[in-house]
């Protein structure tokens, strides 16, 4: 088993064989990590495709096009794409690629700034004076996450930051490895990674003794357009009767978040990008982390490892099955499972709730909307009076 984490498993008995397995893997990378010397590289601008994002860094070998592969948002995810090199911007300069930036808040912690480990290293010195670049659909204006990369880099000045978004080939671009390297299915976190984080929590003083000391992050306040999450208010409810404080953090700063978190002794919240928030927990925190679905989120297992966490899992959800799970609309409540670990005997389930989502949802009920759809067009036609002719 990877070290120092431990868990406990509340969940379903057709998800307690696989979930444990993952539970039982050693996610620590032992390497090296180094940065890539490109020489006429091209950058290719991030675009959306049925495949993923698409995007990264290509150069000519021996004659061949190569697209390297630790320039995507992961490797083996998303990709190169063809392109017409004489339409290239030319700049006569060198750059350091620091990625292909995903919006969502669990990339801004994990894949958007595994390209800067190189900042602790003092072989790479020189390249914290050069222009860095990286690519994305569209321009970063989250102040949370801004605010990340000045706690990482050491300034509020990120002047020197700038997005590709036009096909450019730069006479160098430096290209450092990933610290958090997706292999074999699987996502594993190096030194480097580590090292990241804990400048992080290093920039200010967190410390607060007064800060509550279980707390619960909820997405209940999401806006609409971001929210999957169908019955988690009745989770947050009873959180709330447990003696949980619950925080909404969309609405905090980033220090308000990372003081909430650093204090805190029990940290509840359901799987996903929230969870990922436990990098700032220090290290044996208890994390409860509340299943949304039956998909193994990799990124949390490496987590959990790295912090040293004690884990609670609970499996909270009655999630339809889809062919990609993390982006299916999720519905949870207080299962089985989560009344075990919280020790109450009963809970009402939420059953219009749930016929509600089905029918929002569940394919097969996409005939019956339509033929209900009818019978109400039919209805309403029968009863418009008629019009008279003159």
């Amino acid at each position: 088993m990877g070290s120092k984490v431990s868990y406990e498993l509340y969940l379903k008995e057709n998800q307690l064989e696989r979930v444990s397995r993952f539970c039982s893997l050693d996610y620590h990378l032992d390497k090296e990590l180094k940065i890539d010397e490109v020489s006429g590289g091209f950058i290719l601008p991030a675009k959306e495709s049925k495949n993923g994002t698409l995007g990264g860094i290509v150069s000519k070998k021996r004659d061949e096009w190569h697209f390297y592969e630790h320039s995507s948002l992961h490797r083996h995810f998303g990709g190169g794409y063809d392109f017409n090199p004489e339409k290239a911007i030319i700049r006569d300069e060198e750059v350091v690629y620091i990625g292909l930036w995903n919006p969502v808040w669990g990339h801004c912690l994990t894949d958007n700034i595994k390209h800067l480990w190189f900042l602790s290293e003092n072989r790479y010195a020189h390249l914290k004076k050069l222009k860095w670049v990286y690519t994305a659909t569209s321009d970063f204006d989250s102040p949370n996450f801004l605010s990340l990369l000045s706690k990482i880099i050491g300034t509020t000045d990120l002047s020197n930051i700038v997005r590709c978004d036009r096909l450019t080939q730069y006479k160098t671009i430096y290209l450092p490895d990933d610290c958090l390297e997706y292999s074999e299915r699987e996502y594993f976190y190096t030194t480097g990674y580590q090292r990241l984080i804990e400048s992080v929590l290093a920039s200010d003083n967190y410390h607060a003794p007064n800060s509550p000391k279980n707390i619960y992050f909820s997405r209940t306040k999401l806006p609409v357009g971001w929210h999957r999450d169908t019955g988690e208010k009745n989770i947050e409810k009873l959180f709330k009767r447990l003696g949980y404080t619950i925080y909404y953090p969309e609405r905090m700063t980033l220090d308000e978040q990372l003081k909430a978190l650093y204090n805190c002794e029990s940290f509840a919240t359901t799987e996903g990008s929230i969870s990922h928030n436990s990098l700032f927990l220090k290290k044996g925190t208890h994390l409860v982390c509340l299943r949304k679905s039956a998909y193994i989120n990799n990124y949390q297992f490496s987590i959990n490892q790295m912090k040293m966490l004690c884990v609670t899992l609970i499996d909270a959800n009655l999630t339809l099955p889809s062919d990609e799970p993390w982006l299916k609309p999720f519905f949870m409540y207080v299962s089985p499972q989560l009344r075990a670990w919280a020790k109450i005997k009963h809970s009402f389930f939420p059953a219009f709730q749930y016929l509600v989502y089905l029918y929002r949802f569940e394919p097969n009920f996409a005939n019956f909307r339509r033929a209900a759809k009818r019978r109400i067009l039919r209805l309403l036609h029968f009863n418009h009076p008629k019009e008279h002719k003159k």
